[in-house]
């Protein structure tokens, strides 16, 4: 099964979680190589977002928005096992080479730990899932998840004080808004996650009946 059948079925979260782990999905080699670049290209690409877009909404760990949103789709594109972590790793991996290029906007360590974790748990949330209702609550679970652990990695930085931002924004004029702001935009990114995972199938789904053959 392509993965454009995959997403054109009336309950994709069934469909992604199946296909997702169908023995051999990852070894098929028709599809392995371009399936296994496209992850990459995504997981860089979603590096790129968060470094060089501003959506300057002044709430901190709002970048999760950034975040999320590209990696789901990534798993839309590609159902495959490990395709959270691959991501995860080139999304790591361009991050922390911008970081060392000291290119501006690089992503501190709250942020590095985004990029990683968000594939691993979106796909365990996509892989759980059961139903449509399942896969919104799994998506807002796997985002509140991942920026409550980026703001346990900020909080330990802060308390560091191992960054210049950290003089002029110390940890106790930070954390009691931060404590909130991060889970709530998490919950909002996976929310906004499953929402895109949804429209890229009836996406999908509409052009295919449309398209050659149509009725």
């Amino acid at each position: 099964m392509s993965v454009l059948q995959v997403m054109t079925v009336r309950n994709p979260a069934a469909e992604l979680r199946r296909v997702q782990w169908m023995p051999g999905a990852l070894r098929r080699p028709q599809a392995s190589t371009s399936e296994f670049a496209l992850l990459i290209a995504i997981g860089v690409l979603t590096a790129a977002a968060r470094c060089l877009l501003r959506l300057r909404l002044g709430v901190p760990g709002h970048s999760i928005l950034l975040v999320v949103p590209p990696l789901v789709f990534g798993l839309a594109c590609v159902p495959r096992r490990m395709a959270g972590l691959v991501m995860g790793t080139s999304a790591l991996g361009a991050g922390l080479i911008a970081r060392a290029a000291g290119l501006s906007g690089a992503a501190g360590a709250g942020a590095l730990t985004s990029l990683f974790l968000a594939g691993l748990l979106l796909e365990a949330a996509l892989s759980l899932a059961r139903s449509g209702r399942a896969l919104y609550l799994l998506c807002l679970g796997a985002g509140m998840a991942v920026n409550l652990v980026a703001f346990g990695v900020r909080f330990a930085v802060k308390l560091a004080a191992l960054g210049p931002a950290d003089q002029w924004r110390p940890l106790s004029a930070w954390w009691p808004r931060a404590i909130w702001t991060y889970p709530a935009c998490g919950a909002l990114a996976g929310l906004v996650g499953a929402a895109l995972l949804f429209r890229v199938r009836e996406g999908w789904g509409e052009s295919r009946r449309s398209g050659p053959g149509a009725p």
